[in-house]
Order: C-alpha cells, then sequence, then structure tokens
C-alpha cells in the first residue's frame, strides 16, 4: 500500500487599497471623442503624467479588438 503525502496548497492575500484616479468614460463618436480629449490634454500638457486613469468602457460595450485599439489609441 502506498501513500501519497498530503499536498500544500498556497493559501492567497489579497489586499485592498483605495487609490484616487481618473476616470475616463468613451461617448460615441469615438473618433470626435479622441479628438477632443487630445484638444484637452493640448491644453493641459502632462495632466495626466504619472496618475492612474481608470477606461470605463460599460456604456460603449466593445469588442475585444475594439478595446485593444482604442488603448493603443489612448497609449
Amino acid at each position: 500500500m502506498t501513500f501519497a503525502a498530503p499536498v500544500e496548497t498556497k493559501s492567497i492575500r489579497f489586499r485592498a487599497r483605495s487609490f484616487v484616479a481618473f476616470t475616463l468614460t468613451p461617448e460615441t463618436p469615438l473618433s470626435e471623442w479622441l479628438e477632443s480629449l487630445d484638444r484637452w490634454i493640448g491644453n493641459s500638457p502632462g495632466y495626466f503624467a504619472g496618475r492612474p486613469v481608470v477606461l470605463n468602457l460599460n456604456t460603449l460595450k466593445p469588442a475585444v479588438s475594439q478595446i485593444e485599439a482604442l488603448v493603443a489609441e489612448l497609449g
């Protein structure tokens, strides 16, 4: 008869953090929203530099490929 050693499982620790971030919520038509954002950033260069930004796509419901394109455009 053979006995297997018990398998140790590592616990996962989750640490809650609060932070302040800018939330951008794109609107349709997306091209106009991006142009407006570019103008705004042009008037305030460095405003988002070093600051966390959250992209809220809840209202648009884009496909994964559209999200990738938007993030590439913003990056």
